[in-house]
């Protein structure tokens, strides 16, 4: 998925980190008891369409893309396997990533 439709979430000190489809994120989160479980268990946030984010090229997105993934690795102590696996999902993550490293 494009990092504009993404939903990163993630708890620091664990290895919980989802990325998601935004939209996939608020479909499933109708429910308040999913809310909740969410939110316990992902409960920092952010995502590409982010009123921040807007009109951004693709280098700026690809690079967003990787500060982020290093914020919550060094910052917010998320195990760094569990980062790397979940952002896989992300094409400009992967579009940066050399050939030999793809799986964790």
């Amino acid at each position: 998925m494009k990092f504009k439709d993404s939903m990163i979430m993630y708890k620091p000190n664990s290895p919980n980190i989802k990325i998601i489809n935004r939209d996939v994120y608020l479909r499933e989160v109708q429910d308040n008891d999913m809310r909740v479980k969410y939110k316990v268990l992902y409960p920092y946030w952010f995502s590409g369409r982010d009123g921040k984010y807007k009109g951004i090229s693709a280098v700026e997105s690809k690079m967003i893309i990787y500060v982020e993934a290093i914020h919550i690795i060094v910052r917010d102590k998320v195990d760094p396997v569990a980062v790397h696996k979940e952002f896989l999902n992300i094409d400009e993550y992967v579009d940066g990533l050399a050939d030999d490293i793809m799986a964790p």
